[in-house]
């Protein structure tokens, strides 16, 4: 059987392979050749249009596809891979070398002739048949970033690594540069959105909890929505390039709407500009520090209830209330009243350019929203971060080493900025930056990016300077503060009595589901008993399944119970997914013994996390 009848065969067996399969048998291999190289291995070129271009090295393309694999395989501690380009298989024989069999690696190539021609050359039958690697070949980049997020396990997702073969990039760059941007997008906003729910899901919810009493007393969001139509609107943000126009916004709060992130507040009130709205939603407990001892009387809060308590109680002027929409603030809304919905991805820049929409301002007008370290700086002067750096790090080295040094800890890459000069950014500000573009598109309010630097373009974004922006469009009065106040004097408290029984209802669920799970232990241990007595076993493991429905089913608790236990839930989820089909054997009661278990602790241990705070919260209702 020569290597590629056998290749053949393994990738007919694999179901998600057939298709392929039967693909290899329709291609002609045309332009490509295949010849040795000085080192006794076959490698090939390609005949392009106007020359003839090699895929791998014409003396050694095995130490070659070593020394892109060592340079790009990342840190020790990736264990998922993408390889973008595998050609006749170098690159992927040499990473499996690197990293080992046990490690998540997903295979892309472009060209169904390339992986023909290495099926007929080399034995990759363990590659095909092993359950831990991924080919996508020839396939359209909406396919493989939808089988993706599938194909991540998120719960024990530590690094990823992306490989790029530079010939195949540089020779298939239509194909190359959007799925590389696609993948990264991937990682920076699913994956890592959901990576931290994982992580930090139940401390969310918890901080919306603490934060109940401040959602039932002040008023919604929505109540100022389109308050400011036609109105000038600045979103100011933290940027670097901020220092160069910051005294610009100073004396135009009477012409134009200030709307502040909450790292920039500090660094606007030491330039005696006092924004009508500054926006907090981060959860962190670092994030306090920028409104902390802040002169906040002229200054409206809008915040997002999962912020970090202290941030929204210990504010010293009015707050508004806003929403994600997450688990907990969807549950709420059914007793408190929809707060007014506001976007957010990544960045609390984002959620502020929503609410400059919503509120109706036009034009909206971008400043200090470099989305790069431009200067070689991550924020502008006077933030709290520069502060910190100067009092913790290093008091006595210049400041702007401070900053290149935080900066040098990111995954930095290079981008073209505004000016056309090259710019440092990373991996997530660019991502922000996409993020702009996509949403610019959609806003019938003109957009204008008066940062004056940094990355920041896109279709139907004007970019002007800030004396312009503000000479052309802050010239008609605005009495922003009396609009804020009417608003906010308007407020009526929901009532408080459903809330109190539906959280009531919650807690008893907690009780049910908790005590479920204790019995479930318990027959979890006898499942492992009487793994050899299919006959025996067959009942218990019944009842251990009854006890999941009965989790599932409880209408209240079980939205939180998913979010405060995404980690346990999703491993389990996956233990079934991977026995789904399979006849009962000693070998499967086996598994299933231990990550029934495994899930019972994880479901006990949730419920004791989440208890307390719904107790305190129903205690806030009862005395709010």
């Amino acid at each position: 059987m020569t290597f590629y009848e056998k290749n053949h065969q393994a990738l007919a067996s694999q179901e998600r392979y057939v298709k392929l399969a039967a693909k290899l048998g329709q291609i002609k291999i045309k332009n490509v050749e295949v010849f040795p190289a000085k080192n006794g291995l076959p490698t090939m070129r390609i005949k392009l249009a106007e020359h003839s271009q090699l895929i791998h090295s014409k003396y050694d393309p095995l130490k070659e596809a070593a020394t892109l694999v060592n340079r790009q395989a990342g840190a020790e501690q990736a264990n998922f891979f993408i390889l973008m380009g595998m050609g006749l298989g170098y690159p992927l024989f040499e990473l499996v070398k690197k990293v080992g069999w046990q490690k998540k690696i997903v295979v892309i190539e472009p060209q169904l002739a390339f992986f023909k021609l290495a099926l007929e050359l080399f034995d990759l039958e363990k590659f095909i048949k092993s359950p831990d690697i991924y080919f996508f070949i020839c396939a359209p980049i909406d396919n493989i970033t939808n089988q993706l997020t599938r194909i991540i396990d998120f719960s024990s997702l530590r690094e990823v690594a992306i490989i790029e073969h530079p010939i195949s990039k540089q020779i298939m760059a239509e194909y190359f540069s959007p799925l590389a941007e696609a993948v990264r997008g991937i990682f920076v906003r699913t994956g890592g959105n959901l990576l931290t729910l994982m992580l930090s899901g139940a401390d969310y919810q918890m901080n919306t909890l603490d934060n109940l009493d401040e959602i039932l007393k002040n008023p919604p969001v929505k109540s100022i929505f389109n308050k400011f139509t036609g109105k000038p609107g600045f979103l100011i943000s933290a940027g670097p390039s901020l220092d160069k126009n910051i005294h610009l916004l100073k004396g135009i709060g009477d012409r134009a709407v200030l709307i502040c992130v909450e790292t920039a507040f500090k660094t606007l009130l030491a330039n005696d500009i006092k924004p009508h709205i500054v926006i907090a939603a981060d959860p962190l407990e670092d994030n306090y520090q920028h409104l902390v001892g802040v002169d906040a009387s002229e200054t409206y809060l809008i915040a997002e209830p999962m912020t970090y308590p202290a941030i929204i109680h210990n504010y010293r002027g009015r707050k508004f209330i806003t929403t994600f929409r997450d688990v907990m603030m969807e549950w709420l809304t059914r007793f408190v009243g929809d707060p007014g919905f506001l976007q957010a991805w990544g960045s609390i820049s984002t959620m502020g350019f929503d609410l400059a929409r919503k509120l109706g301002c036009d034009p909206i007008i971008m400043v200090g929203q470099d989305l790069s370290f431009s200067g070689n700086r991550k924020y502008c002067h006077n933030t709290h971060w520069e502060k910190t750096w100067l009092y913790d790090y290093e008091r006595f080295a210049p400041l702007e080493d401070i900053h290149e040094g935080f900066i040098t800890i990111d995954k930095t890459r290079e981008a073209t900025g505004i000016d056309g000069k090259s710019v440092v950014t990373n991996q997530q500000l660019y991502a922000y930056r996409k993020w702009f573009e996509e949403e610019v598109k959609k806003t019938r309010a003109r957009c204008y990016n008066a940062t004056e630097g940094g990355v920041l373009e896109a279709k139907g974004l004007g970019v002007i300077s800030l004396k312009e922006a503000v000479y052309r469009f802050c010239r008609e009065p605005l009495d922003v503060p009396a609009v804020l106040a009417e608003c906010y004097e308007k407020n009526a408290p929901p009532e408080k009595e459903p809330l109190a029984a539906a959280l009531n209802q919650v807690l008893s669920e907690m009780a049910e589901v908790k005590e479920r799970c204790q019995s479930g232990l318990k027959l979890a241990v006898q499942l492992g008993k009487l793994k050899d007595d299919l006959e025996k076993s067959q009942p218990v493991y019944q009842n251990m399944n009854k006890i999941i429905d009965f989790i599932n089913q409880q209408k209240d608790l079980t939205p939180f119970l998913i979010m405060a236990n995404q980690k346990g839930r999703y491993r389990f989820l996956r233990f079934q997914s991977s026995i789904e089909g399979n006849a009962a054997s000693p070998e499967i009661l086996e598994k299933a013994s231990k990550n029934y278990h495994d899930f019972y602790q994880s479901v006990i241990k949730a419920v004791d996390f989440m208890r307390p705070n719904f107790e305190a919260a129903l205690g806030k209702v009862m005395v709010s």
